[in-house]
């Protein structure tokens, strides 16, 4: 198992781990896999930069499982975890047959101390009523600052 940052030629993955990232509560439907090309989605990974924007994958042999990446609004462009501009959106998704092994944790731990050395003011991110992810945010001191009614807004700011 390596932890690394995403290489250039590994940023397409990032469409199937924004599919993942959709929270489908227990006992429903999960999402049409196309909607991930809608604008409301497409934005979390259309044109991602790995040059200046970060994203950290986990590599289990020769296969993603897992990756956590950031992406800074700017203008009209929002994502459903939006907080500020001075703040990155964190995005993180497992594959289904690996989560719950501390792959999440530990992609967390390395994206929060990332972004903590670099110019943001914090990390903020949307996270679904009902999900269990709510508790791991946290325990990594993620704060809720509004509920929503279909989310909830956390934010973490840098001191």
């Amino acid at each position: 198992m390596m932890y690394r940052k995403i290489k250039k030629d590994e940023v397409p993955q990032l469409v199937n781990f924004t599919y993942l990232a959709l929270y489908v509560a227990p006992g429903q439907k999960a999402f049409d896999k196309d909607i991930v090309y809608s604008p409301e989605i497409s934005k979390y990974y259309m044109d991602f930069d790995n040059e200046r924007e970060l994203c950290f994958v986990c590599q289990i042999d020769e296969k993603l499982v897992g990756a956590v990446w950031g992406r800074q609004w700017l203008g009209d462009i929002q994502g459903y975890g939006f907080f500020s501009p001075q703040f990155l959106e964190l995005t993180i998704s497992i594959l289904p047959d690996y989560r719950g092994r501390g792959i999440g944790t530990k992609l967390l731990e390395l994206f929060i101390s990332e972004v903590r050395r670099l110019e943001f003011k914090g990390l903020s991110l949307s996270v679904s009523h009902g999900n269990r992810a709510k508790n791991i945010y946290e325990k990594f001191g993620f704060k809720v600052v509004e509920l929503r009614d279909d989310d909830i807004l956390m934010v973490l700011p840098f001191k």
